[in-house]
């Protein structure tokens, strides 16, 4: 197992809660590859990836990930959690089971593939057989 791998991921996650878009050049390639859940268009390159979270950001005031388990597969981990986003009128927009599966390389994250469900993303991953993380347990240990 990578710990190295889980930590990189977690502090892309860590990031993104902060709004800080400029930490993403300490663990993103700068050929990465994002493809996110809700729009139908692949971010390639880190500048990309960065525009596409401040646009994010400036249509929604709060919008945090909160980590229920994460597993690791040598270069490749699977983060599953919440998304919760909200406007600044308190109206909830996003209350989301969430998921991201990372290509992690040489130390940074190469490609992040989102879903809006755990068990989408065990079915891309190829890991159907999996079984579905429960709320609240943080692990990197497979099942």
């Amino acid at each position: 197992m990578s710990e190295e791998n889980v930590q990189i991921v977690r502090r892309g996650f860590e990031a993104w809660n902060r709004r800080d878009a400029a930490a993403g050049h300490e663990f993103v390639d700068p050929d990465s590859e994002w493809k996110p859940t809700t729009i139908g268009v692949i971010e390639r390159e880190l500048d990309g990836f960065v525009n596409a979270a401040r646009a994010l950001w400036e249509v929604r005031d709060d919008f945090w990930f909160q980590e229920a388990d994460i597993r690791d597969w040598g270069d490749n981990v699977l983060w599953l959690g919440h998304a919760d986003a909200k406007r600044s009128t308190g109206q909830v927009v996003l209350d989301q089971e969430f998921a991201v599966y990372f290509t992690i390389k040489a130390g940074t994250i190469s490609r992040m593939q989102s879903y809006l469900s755990y068990s989408q993303a065990f079915r891309a991953a190829g890991l159907s057989g999996w079984a579905r993380a429960r709320s609240g347990r943080s692990s990197t240990a497979r099942s």
